[in-house]
């Protein structure tokens, strides 16, 4: 705390990345994300200013040893366009006083037993900046405003091109975007997309350094598993890669397109979902059994006779040849366990093929539009 005008060692943070960069709060000041969310809603950050500039920041913490601090330390130097996702703008040590302020973490755990906020660890923490961001949902929320999902929908085409098109872009800036969950989707008014920073975020050199395995490991409890690769799940492929990505993608637009779990057919009948525990339950065996309820070459997992399925039958059946092909050849079990040489679709190959399909338009004043 201040006293006699003068800033404490508790009231001042300091950049482990820029030599001049210095923060204070003044105790007051506690915000929420303002992307909100799974992982922010109800959990605060102190709102730091920077000395200089007078910028104001919130912050989240997350455990870093000293190869992780040098791989933030570049992604904070070399951002991508931070219209797209959420990036950190500095990094700061936090003493045990300053870490017991902040109950928002990078880290989102999608376990069905989260650590509790005060058992949780973090010995740094990532600045953000905290004014300027638009009303927005995340992806949850957004498909619940919506009656349909089907490939049909104008509506849910248009949330496929936007989530597709805000990833191609973060690749193309030289990261990939593994942490592939509508929490952390969000949406503006306008429909774009607004992806949040996650620590399943990689540079595509982490993938070819002699240090990016430790980094890029795959632990359970830290990644989606609805719509993660079985390899991954079940040990098969041991860290994350630009396939795994691109898989998960796959994943995801067959849930948009058809409301339907790729692998939830025949197999899984009995599991019930109504508990995240009964939920995680279904799902370490989803990932056992990743026999594509649409394969050609394996009914085992066919879909039934009732209403609800004959209505995903019938939208497979009119589903564009292209994509079915893409999905077919992405989701069959023998690539979805890695059995041979893996190369699944990136987004740049899904917007072709929608704007092949006459799905992505352009105005005449050059700007596109999605049908």
């Amino acid at each position: 705390m201040s006293t006699n005008n003068y800033l404490t060692t508790e009231d001042l943070y300091y950049s482990t990345v820029y030599g001049g960069g210095v923060y204070k709060w003044d105790r007051q000041e506690l915000v929420q994300d303002p992307l909100g969310g799974n992982n922010g809603e109800n959990l605060l950050s102190p709102l730091l200013t920077n000395l200089i500039t007078g910028e104001t920041y919130f912050i989240k913490r997350m455990n870093c040893n000293y190869v992780l601090h040098n791989k933030l330390r570049r992604r904070i130097l070399n951002p991508p366009d931070r219209s797209n996702i959420l990036w950190p703008s500095d990094m700061v040590n936090l003493s045990d006083e300053q870490a017991a302020q902040c109950s928002l973490f990078v880290a989102q755990e999608y376990t069905e037993t989260p650590t509790l906020v005060s058992e949780k660890k973090g010995n740094r923490a990532l600045l953000f900046p905290y004014g300027g961001y638009p009303p927005m949902i995340n992806g949850m929320r957004k498909l619940a405003q919506i009656k349909q999902l089907s490939w049909k929908n104008p509506e849910i085409r248009n949330v496929a091109v936007q989530i597709l098109r805000a990833i191609d872009n973060v690749n193309k800036d030289g990261y990939v975007y593994e942490d592939i969950h509508l929490s952390r989707i969000f949406f503006r008014s306008d429909g774009t997309v607004y992806l949040n920073f996650s620590n399943l975020v990689y540079s595509f050199e982490d993938f070819i350094s002699d240090e990016a395995t430790p980094f890029c490991h795959a632990k359970a409890g830290e990644y989606p598993i609805e719509f993660a690769e079985p390899a991954l799940v079940r040990g098969i492929q041991k860290s994350f890669d630009f396939n795994t990505q691109n898989y998960s993608l796959c994943a995801l637009l067959f849930y948009l397109f058809f409301g339907q779990y790729c692998y939830d057919g025949r197999l899984l009948t009995g599991y019930v979902d109504d508990s995240i525990q009964k939920h995680y339950v279904k799902f370490r065996d989803y990932h056992k059994m990743p026999v594509f309820i649409f394969d050609p070459q394996d009914q085992q997992n066919a879909l039934g006779a009732f209403d609800e399925e004959r209505q995903v039958i019938e939208l497979w059946e009119e589903c564009p040849k292209i994509l079915q092909e893409l999905f077919i050849m992405t989701l069959s079990q023998s690539n979805a366990e890695r059995n041979g040489k893996v190369v699944n679709p990136p987004p740049s190959t899904w917007l072709r093929c929608f704007d092949q399909l006459g799905w992505i338009t352009k105005k005449k004043n050059d700007k596109e539009d999605e049908v």
